[in-house]
């Protein structure tokens, strides 16, 4: 079986997207933040990300949980600082950063998410989803 390429990955994420709309909230859970990985912002745009995982809530991985009720420290590393992919481990954000080479790392912030823009966390890489407009001040790390 042979690895599926970025442009098949992306051509699923649309095809997620297609069905959203018409398929149960417990479906789209169950494929939403897998199809984030896969894809990321760009696939989609913004604001159709947006509007799919807040018709599913707040979800861990594919489960619905209960969203931190405490502002979250996150980081984040690239030319853009405002965008809905952030970690709350900053080793992660710097290893993003260099694209795990020693090269000359993109830029990295940080800010402090209040819990109304968080949107999804996945575990392995303590990855958070976010809405970037409900972030408040994004600051420079480097």
């Amino acid at each position: 079986m042979s690895v599926p390429t970025v442009a098949e990955r992306e051509a699923t994420v649309r095809e997620i997207s297609e069905l959203a709309d018409h398929v149960s909230v417990e479906v789209l859970r169950g494929v939403l933040l897998p199809a984030w990985r896969q894809s990321g912002e760009a696939t989609l745009g913004t604001e159709r990300w947006l509007t799919l995982f807040r018709r599913v809530g707040y979800v861990i991985e594919t489960s619905p949980a209960p969203r931190p009720t405490e502002p979250v420290r996150l980081w984040r590393a690239g030319h853009r600082a405002r965008g809905m992919a952030w970690t709350s481990r900053r080793s992660m954000a710097e290893q993003y950063a260099t694209n795990g080479e020693r090269r000359a790392a993109e830029p990295l912030w940080t800010t402090l998410a209040p819990s109304e823009a968080l949107l999804a966390y996945s575990v392995a890489e303590a990855e958070h989803v976010v809405d970037p407009a409900l972030l408040g001040t994004i600051e420079a790390v480097r």
